[in-house]
């Protein structure tokens, strides 16, 4: 278990640099509340709820103090009565702003932040909390610090997200993830068919830079580079 712990503790400073936030892990213990679990301003993307606007598809706006849930993967918002709601309706959404950052929904991969524009395709995130592992419940119901499961189990109403079902305890860090927006707002996964399903009649050209550089589709800087160029080609 320290050796799984060492390996999640590198992984979490490398991206810390990336994306300059703190990262810790989180341990939430069997049937405690998430939401008492990781502090607030560890649960959202900003620091604290920004004066915001909402675009939709039909031309109508509406102006908020906006925030992105780490947990819920959702856009919320601050009611005037000073209740914590999330968005309804996200399919009618064009647009988020956030301060200075950009959101937009997809149905597939739900809200992703704006990274970089280019004049065909937007570079994109999703950052989310995942389970690094949850251990199995030994023996007079103590967490055995041994085995692990894939998934674990949660659920969200109106914003909230409630206990875990699951017997034992969860290992939760952020994780990170990147897409890549066409013009007409749908999302792909940032790989190699995304990117050509994108750019088609680039695709010689595309294949024969990917077989000439090495790109890692999960590290920003060579999605940059690599957007810059079929961005000229597709000027030529």
């Amino acid at each position: 278990m320290k050796v799984i712990l060492l390996m999640v503790s590198v992984f979490l400073c490398f991206y810390c640099q990336s994306r300059g936030q703190d990262t810790p892990v989180i341990r939430v213990k069997s049937g405690e509340d998430v939401m008492t679990a990781i502090p607030v301003e560890q649960r959202y993307r900003f620091g604290h709820f920004t004066k915001g606007r909402v675009t939709f598809y039909n031309g109508s706006s509406s102006v908020a103090h906006l925030n992105y849930n780490l947990l819920l993967g959702e856009i919320q918002f601050i009611s005037p009565a000073g209740d914590t709601l999330s968005l309804d309706q996200e399919e009618t959404v064009k647009q988020i702003q956030i301060g200075e950052h950009f959101f937009y929904y997809d149905t597939q991969f739900g809200f992703l932040e704006a990274m970089a524009d280019y004049p065909r395709v937007t570079l994109a995130v999703k950052e989310v909390y995942r389970n690094v592992s949850q251990e199995k419940m030994g023996a007079y119901g103590q967490s055995s610090g041994v085995s692990s499961i894939e998934s674990f189990n949660t659920y969200s109403d109106n914003g909230r997200l409630y206990k875990l079902e699951a017997k034992g305890d969860l290992i939760l860090s952020r994780y990170i993830s990147y897409y890549l927006i066409d013009q007409n707002h749908r999302g792909h996964r940032a790989n190699r068919s995304g990117l050509l399903s994108i750019f088609p009649r680039q695709r010689r050209a595309i294949i024969a830079y990917l077989k000439e550089n090495t790109v890692n589709f999960n590290q920003e800087e060579d999605l940059k580079r690599l957007l810059q160029f079929c961005s000229e080609l597709s000027q030529q």
